[in-house]
């Protein structure tokens, strides 16, 4: 399978809400945070509006930079959530998905301090991760339930 966008560019308005997750959460790659906040869009049960075209930042990154080891279990996850949503298999209509879910989700995590559990799972256990990331995502569930309490 091939992956729906080669290069991932994210909004401005995403941008600054990865600035605030970035220093709320510890976690120093927006590839990770990126990833983190797909997932969570992808166990949403809702389908994703597209995103209003704003303008585009600076960050930006490879399919094979955002997915890492986890490329294939992404893809599939995605392929099949795009067919259950009914978008077609179409370069355009794949792309136009995929970046409608990871803004979404961006803004998802960034709004809410308990993110989605299935998203929270893959980033802490799914091998291929420092104990220190693990450790992060560990504070940040800690900070989570402390803030609802």
């Amino acid at each position: 399978m091939k992956p729906p966008v080669e290069r991932i560019r994210v909004s401005q308005h995403s941008r600054d809400a990865l600035v605030k997750l970035k220093r709320r959460t510890g976690i120093e790659h927006w590839n990770v945070l990126c990833r983190w906040a797909f997932l969570d869009s992808l166990a949403n049960p809702n389908k994703p509006i597209p995103p209003a075209h704003g303008p585009e930042s600076s960050i930006e990154m490879s399919w094979e930079v955002f997915a890492g080891e986890l490329a294939d279990p992404i893809l599939a996850a995605f392929t099949v959530r795009a067919a259950k949503d009914g978008v077609q298999p179409v370069k355009a209509e794949m792309a136009t998905y995929f970046r409608s879910h990871l803004e979404r989700g961006i803004h998802q995590v960034a709004q809410n301090r308990q993110p989605c559990l299935g998203a929270m799972v893959v980033l802490h256990e799914i091998g291929g991760y420092s104990s220190a990331a693990k450790q992060t995502v560990t504070n940040f569930l800690k900070d989570s339930r402390d803030q609802h309490i």
